[in-house]
């Protein structure tokens, strides 16, 4: 986070439409309306697809990790998207067996 924003200001002045309406690294269109896809300054300029991804590889350095108020399954520690999905989909009676 604290390298994209000490580069925000620099990549939303850089930031305009394309001809073809899409900026798209990964030409993938998750998002219906996305500031770095669409060229928009007064919105993020990152790929979020890109910054999940990242996070399911378990890339710290690289992926978007977010979190709610309430306890985490693993704790205070910090586990990758894959780790957790993997909790959420492993069936309980099996993780025990």
């Amino acid at each position: 986070l604290k390298r994209y924003l000490a580069k925000e200001d620099r990549l939303r002045a850089h930031a305009c439409p394309a001809a073809d309406g899409n900026h798209c690294p990964n030409n993938v269109q998750c998002l219906a309306f996305c500031g770095f896809k669409d060229g928009n300054r007064g919105a993020g300029q990152f790929c979020i697809e890109s910054q999940l991804a990242a996070a399911q590889r378990g890339s710290i350095e690289k992926g978007l990790f977010f979190r709610g108020s309430e306890s985490l399954p693993f704790g205070s520690e910090i586990r990758s998207v894959l780790d957790l999905l993997q909790r959420l989909l492993t069936d309980p009676c099996e993780a025990t067996a």
